[in-house]
């Protein structure tokens, strides 16, 4: 699948200060993961590969970035759920279970993880975390919301093979052999945790 590349992987422009200070907001000194700074510049017009993230329903996240997901976090989410989201930089949202698992995937920085770069998690629109497998963003979204069964082998590998040619490698040839997740704070734990320990009105 590699060879489906053509566009330069190991290229990415820098993001302007606004999305950089946004950024930062999650991430402190830690580097703007290589992956995200691709997308973003192919979704802004700068790399090639624009009218494949909208086939792929894939919107990358940003300040000014009107996205319906978003919208449906502000009301699903709890004051705990709000919490846990001061340690996920939203990297992007899918829209379709068509394409992918629809939810909002982004990288897992609470304090206590070490991953580097930062693993990679995701909530759906009832404000449910999860933590799915694979190591890079790509994999991620190449596996995520695949159906069981016999076409699931066809799927993963047209999605794969879609981003592979964005620039984003997936070595995998089934989901199944896409590694665990390095996560050890699981973030569906921790919001329910946070949640109980908030006082109830009233």
């Amino acid at each position: 699948m590699n060879q489906a590349a053509p566009e330069g992987e190991g290229s990415a422009p820098p993001a302007d200060e606004e999305y950089t200070a946004w950024a930062r907001r999650w991430l402190g000194d830690r580097p703007i993961p290589h992956e995200l700074l691709r997308l973003l510049a192919i979704q802004n017009g700068l790399l090639p590969g624009a009218d494949r993230l909208r086939r792929m329903t894939i919107t990358v996240l940003a300040p000014g970035v009107d996205d319906s997901l978003l919208h449906a976090l502000t009301t699903a989410l709890d004051a705990g759920e709000w919490e846990v989201m001061r340690y996920l930089l939203p990297a992007v949202s899918v829209d379709s279970p068509v394409t992918f698992g629809s939810g909002l995937y982004g990288y897992w920085v609470h304090p206590d993880e070490h991953a580097d770069p930062p693993a990679v998690v995701g909530v759906d629109s009832e404000g449910v975390f999860f933590v799915p497998n694979g190591r890079t963003l790509a994999e991620v979204l190449a596996a995520s919301g695949l159906p069981d069964g016999a076409y699931a082998f066809e799927e993963f590998a047209d999605l794969a093979a879609e981003l592979t040619a964005l620039g984003f490698p997936v070595e995998a040839r089934d989901s199944d052999e896409l590694p665990p997740s390095p996560v050890t704070v699981h973030p569906e734990e921790l919001a329910k945790a946070l949640s109980g320990e908030r006082p109830t009105s009233g």
